[in-house]
């Protein structure tokens, strides 16, 4: 049918993403002379719309959570952001997919955390119907190549 056949012609929608969470989402590197964050490759990769991010370096999960409203927040790197819940209200296009690694500070701090300190980013997962959160990456051995 004419119906079916127009409808395989049009392009996939494309999507809209926003990748929250740490300095690994903020591309931290270099002592933070640098960033390349994963966003830009995940875009490419899957020929998304837009793939944004907000990567609050320095901050555990906790941290996280209590600055999900902020209009501004300002990282350890001196790098200001939008809290979660603050962007995607004022984002002027939905976005399709949040994805939240979140944990990495709390590891870094383990010997504070307690043994629940990684469920934290529960919270901002469960409020949001179309996120996903992300593991931590384990490291690469010596010889391996992703």
């Amino acid at each position: 049918s004419r119906a079916a056949a127009s409808a395989r012609a049009l392009p996939p929608p494309r999507m809209r993403i926003l990748a929250f969470g740490d300095s690994l989402t903020a591309g931290y590197h270099s002592m933070g002379a640098a960033y390349a964050p994963w966003a830009c490759t995940l875009c490419q990769l899957l020929g998304a719309e837009v793939v944004d991010h907000i990567g609050l370096s320095g901050f555990t999960t906790a941290e996280l959570v209590r600055s999900m409203d902020d209009c501004s927040v300002t990282d350890v790197a001196s790098r200001a952001w939008s809290g979660l819940r603050h962007k995607l209200r004022s984002a002027a296009v939905p976005y399709d997919i949040v994805l939240i690694m979140a944990g990495t500070n709390d590891l870094a701090e383990q010997a504070r955390a307690s043994a629940g300190a990684l469920a934290r980013p529960w919270p901002l997962v469960l409020a949001l119907p179309q996120a996903l959160s992300l593991r931590i990456p384990t490291r690469l051995s010596q010889g391996e190549h992703g």
